[in-house]
């Protein structure tokens, strides 16, 4: 798989949440983002 970038995981979460508001979860869209870039600014 070789090694995964912050950009990496932030980008993967935005596709999942996009993904799920396209397929109807009523989702609130950046949440999941907000929290990873918490947690990534804190490693």
């Amino acid at each position: 798989m070789g090694t995964v970038q912050p950009t990496d995981i932030l980008a993967t979460i935005a596709a999942i949440e996009n993904s799920l508001m396209k397929c109807g979860y009523k989702i609130k869209l950046g949440v999941g983002l907000e929290a990873a870039q918490e947690i990534l600014t804190k490693i």
